[in-house]
């Protein structure tokens, strides 16, 4: 819900590496950050592949912010 109100932009808080690895062991975040970084991975190559061969059409307007925060729609 924070993410909605604040219109929080997903791709630049998953490429944070500082916060991200500051976060507590065994949390959803630290977890992400050891993965993408391991794997010399990107927040914005993660979001394109997930677009790769999809054509969505997110008429829900809380899936289109998101979207739209990791720049993938208008």
């Amino acid at each position: 819900q924070r993410v909605l109100a604040e219109h929080v932009d997903l791709i630049d808080t998953l490429s944070d590496r500082d916060t991200l690895a500051a976060l507590p062991s065994g949390s959803l975040g630290r977890a992400y950050h050891r993965f993408v970084y391991a794997e010399s991975l990107t927040a914005e190559g993660l979001a394109d592949a997930s677009d790769a061969g999809h054509g969505y059409d997110f008429k829900d307007p809380h899936l289109r912010q998101v979207r739209q925060g990791a720049g993938q729609l208008d």
